[in-house]
């Protein structure tokens, strides 16, 4: 049997394992809408501005 090869990332692309190990508690535990106020919202927020500015420092970019 032959092995397949997906090609349509930009359709959608498979989570690596260390990503999805780390955005586990969020996809179960400490969800909220970063847009909104309530506490679990605020901490998703500062989550994603965390991850914004680490993720700019690495290619050289600005957060927003």
């Amino acid at each position: 049997m032959k092995k397949r090869i997906y090609l349509d990332h930009a359709a959608t692309t498979p989570m690596d394992p260390l990503v999805k190990k780390v955005m586990d508690n969020f996809f179960v535990n400490e969800f909220g809408n970063p847009s909104s106020i309530y506490l679990e919202a605020r901490k998703a927020k500062r989550v994603i501005t965390s991850a914004r500015i680490k993720i700019a420092k690495i290619i050289n970019a600005k957060p927003d």
